[in-house]
């Protein structure tokens, strides 16, 4: 029976062959513990097959990892060890539950020096932010929450706080969450308010705007021009969003004294759900605007903070949602700029595939979420030929390889060996298969969740 390749490392799955020392299996244990929690399975080589693991190291991990992960790990973590089968050989499984007693740090290193975060299929040091992160989360506090004393009520904008609530009093304010009383009694708007209802919130919180930047071709050599929305977060969405749309879309028409835009590069229900996503779940506390970059073949949107736990790639499709700002994600509920919990990702998706175009790409790097939406002629080229075979066919080929080059692939599906590179690339963007080596030694294998 031929080796199956497993799914490649991700947030939540670390391999190894086995481990000739502990250093850098506490590294990810910690890692784990900070973040989402995941599993290390040993006995998995560097392609991703399963090769297992003798009686001898079995034994000798059984005894050793508890103790380790005990004397190394600051506060006290738990991990769960077993083995599993995979591929019909025995590998050894050490679970990392996400701990209750963030942030864990390695004892040798110190706080905060020892404190790792896991980022995509790596681990990283933590850096200030995240810190600042783990302080306020031991005060049980949100960064939305931090009170901004130097203001009052009286500094927001009224029109922009009727656009939430009709009520502009401070009752109504204090019971909605955006203001609250300092130790002298002061009532002050907290972070959330500022954010939504200041004229200017970037006087008080360091670059929250958003920057679109269009660029002539697919990289960001030549830049058409550049925007930067200011104001409260609902006025900014707005003027985004505005912008984007006369930028992808056209046959343009003067209506109402203003030049109205159709035939759009992408369903705007899609563009606006990303955009909305981005503004409630940015982390604020990180320095850094909202970057949306439209490209001749896709528009990639970039925002500080990671996946908001338990949300990461894997489970994005299922609905699951947990928000980072319920402050602000409440105002842009009651502005009716967003559904229900959970509804907007499903959106996403499904109205690029109801499009016709790939389905969008997250990726989580290190402190920033990038979300990228491909176009119809970039689609198009890169091989979604819904009119001739279908991926699903595809995917049987593989299924009965242990692996193919990309000469092997083209000659079972009967095109040129370029067609079938623009296949495959795509197939591995829509996670179906994985690629090892380089060069003329590139192969191409299916994951085993695919069989």
């Amino acid at each position: 029976m031929k080796a199956k390749s497993l799914s490649p490392e991700s947030k939540l799955i670390e391999y190894k062959e086995f481990l000739d020392n502990y250093e850098r299996f506490l590294e990810t244990v910690v890692a784990f513990s900070n973040t989402q929690g995941g599993d290390i399975i040993v006995g998995i080589r560097f392609d991703n097959i399963a090769i297992g693991l003798d009686d001898e190291k079995l034994r000798k991990y059984h005894e050793e990892l508890p103790q380790a992960v005990a004397d190394a790990i600051v506060p006290q973590t738990h991990v769960e060890i077993f083995e599993r089968a995979i591929n019909e050989k025995v590998c050894l499984v050490v679970r990392v539950y996400p701990g209750p007693g963030k942030p864990y740090y390695l004892k040798k290193l110190g706080y905060p020096k020892g404190v790792f975060l896991r980022y995509g299929s790596h681990n990283r040091l933590a850096d200030d932010f995240a810190i600042d992160e783990f302080d306020r989360i031991k005060k049980n506090l949100r960064f939305e929450e931090l009170l901004v004393t130097q203001l009052t009520i009286n500094d927001l904008d009224p029109q922009q706080i009727k656009e939430v609530e009709t009520s502009i009093g401070e009752r109504a304010f204090i019971n909605l969450g955006y203001l609250a009383n300092t130790p002298s009694q002061k009532i002050c708007p907290n972070q959330a308010a500022v954010l939504l209802f200041h004229p200017n919130p970037e006087q008080y919180i360091a670059e929250s705007n958003v920057m679109v930047t269009h660029f002539s071709g697919t990289d960001n050599k030549n830049i058409i021009k550049r925007e930067v929305f200011n104001s409260g977060l609902l006025k900014q969405f707005k003027s985004s969003f505005q912008y984007i749309k006369n930028i992808i879309g056209r046959n343009a028409r003067l209506q109402e004294a203003r030049m109205e835009y159709q035939n759009f590069e992408y369903p705007l229900d899609v563009i606006r759900e990303v955009l909305v996503n981005a503004l409630v779940h940015r982390a604020y506390g990180y320095e850094m605007p909202i970057r949306v970059s439209i490209f001749s073949d896709r528009i990639e949107f970039l925002n500080s903070g990671t996946f908001f736990a338990p949300i990461h790639e894997e489970t994005l499709r299922f609905g699951l949602s947990r928000y980072r700002n319920p402050l602000i994600a409440n105002a842009f509920r009651r502005a009716k700029l967003m559904e229900k919990q959970g509804i907007g990702i499903n959106k996403i998706f499904e109205g690029c595939s109801n499009a016709g175009l790939l389905l969008p790409l997250f990726q989580e790097i290190e402190n920033f979420v990038k979300v990228t939406l491909f176009n119809r002629i970039f689609s198009q080229k890169r091989g979604v030929l819904r009119t001739n075979l279908s991926y699903s066919k595809y995917v049987a080929i593989f299924t009965n390889h242990n692996h193919l080059s990309s000469q092997q692939f083209a000659k079972l599906i009967g095109k040129s060996q370029s067609t079938a590179k623009n296949i495959l690339r795509v197939m591995i963007e829509q996670h179906l298969i994985v690629r090892f080596g380089s060069g003329r030694s590139t192969i191409y294998k299916i994951l085993e969740d695919m069989r």
